[in-house]
């Protein structure tokens, strides 16, 4: 009879935090998504199963450090299957394509198909449904490679200004050759004459000379090339001897959202990545589709996690940031994946485990 009650009492109380949750949120996510692949195909794959290629293309498992290679945190892979996940979802309800929703190349996101690590599923699937919102609305979740040292904010790329998309400091990205600096050199002879004239508040440049024409925000790479001009976090310089002019820069993309190797870098600190999220994107929710999960432990674990949703992290709360930002001192490359040891599951799953726990 008392396990009776305890059973009716849980079930009235998850009634209850489904109903509040639902009130709360209307986000619904998707459980297909059209892709157009590289060869014209358009496919229709579940979501999660795109983002499985998403994450292994976008993200990777591995990256090389000043000569070291290290496997990339779970919670880095997290942070980008929610990222990627919001991308497609906000892409999904903002359709710029006819009968596709998303290209499979670095347009949107890339996506290819193959062997897909089991970090990655783990990371997809502990993630499942849950997106990114402002103001109950499923964000356009920009992320990129490398940012330097700081992002940007949107309105200094392009021209819209999106409030969860503002400029932060990136002090654990860890130095990645070729991408946190560079140095690449211009003809005058080709180019004519070139000059910054504006920089934004964080020092990328918004609006340079080149020749007779002047470009602003993301057209001075495109004209310049994406690829070849990596960012435009530029110094300026002229040497006369080659009548060149050099650009000496930091990062790789355009700087808006997160930082890939940045979300690296904060989850070997220590950071989860609820936390890497809303450290690149400004005051966002993280919600799944159907807010119907609790958690059942004893008291003094509901408190703890109580605490730490409630808690403001920033990133100063972790450790002391380090200045020369690389953390070379711990390998990762012959770790295994961390093991989810709390598991914030389906309401009817942790109903199962708590009565047969009462047997």
């Amino acid at each position: 009879m008392k396990n009776i009650i305890k059973i009716l009492l849980l079930i009235n109380m998850m009634l209850m935090m489904c109903s509040i949750s639902f009130a709360k949120s209307k986000v619904k996510v998707p459980e297909t998504v059209r892709i157009k692949l590289n060869d014209g195909e358009i496919i229709e794959i579940g979501l999660d199963e795109y983002l499985y290629g998403v994450v292994s293309s976008e993200m990777g498992t591995s990256y090389q450090t000043q000569g070291k290679y290290k496997q990339v945190g779970i919670e880095a892979l997290k942070a980008q299957a929610v990222a990627s996940r919001s991308y497609a979802v906000y892409s999904i309800n903002h359709s710029k394509y006819d009968g596709y929703d998303l290209t499979a190349t670095t347009s949107d996101q890339v996506y290819k198909t193959g062997e897909v690590k089991d970090i990655v599923k783990q990371a997809v699937d502990t993630t499942s449904s849950q997106v990114m919102t402002y103001d109950d609305e499923v964000i356009s979740a920009y992320f990129f490679s490398t940012s330097g040292g700081h992002t940007e904010s949107s309105e200094d790329v392009w021209y819209a200004k999106l409030p969860y998309a503002r400029g932060v400091k990136d002090p654990y990205e860890p130095y990645i050759d070729g991408k946190s600096e560079w140095e690449i050199r211009i003809s005058a002879d080709k180019y004519g004459e070139i000059k910054i004239l504006e920089r934004s508040e964080n020092g990328r440049v918004t609006k340079l000379k080149v020749g007779g024409q002047v470009y602003e925000k993301s057209n001075i790479r495109a004209k310049l090339g994406n690829t070849f001009l990596k960012s435009t976090w530029f110094d300026l310089e002229y040497d006369e001897d080659t009548n060149e002019y050099v650009l000496i820069g930091k990062g790789y993309g355009h700087g808006v959202g997160m930082s890939q190797y940045g979300a690296m870098g904060m989850a070997e600190a220590g950071f989860n990545y609820e936390e890497i999220l809303k450290w690149y994107y400004t005051d966002i929710e993280i919600v799944p589709e159907q807010v119907d999960y609790i958690v059942i432990d004893n008291a003094e674990d509901d408190q703890k996690y109580e605490n730490e949703k409630d808690k403001e992290y920033t990133i100063e709360n972790k450790e002391e940031v380090d200045d020369s930002i690389q953390k070379a001192d711990k390998d990762f490359s012959e770790s295994k994946p961390v093991v989810v040891t709390k598991e914030r599951g389906p309401l009817l799953k942790r109903l199962i485990s708590t009565i047969e726990s009462w047997r």
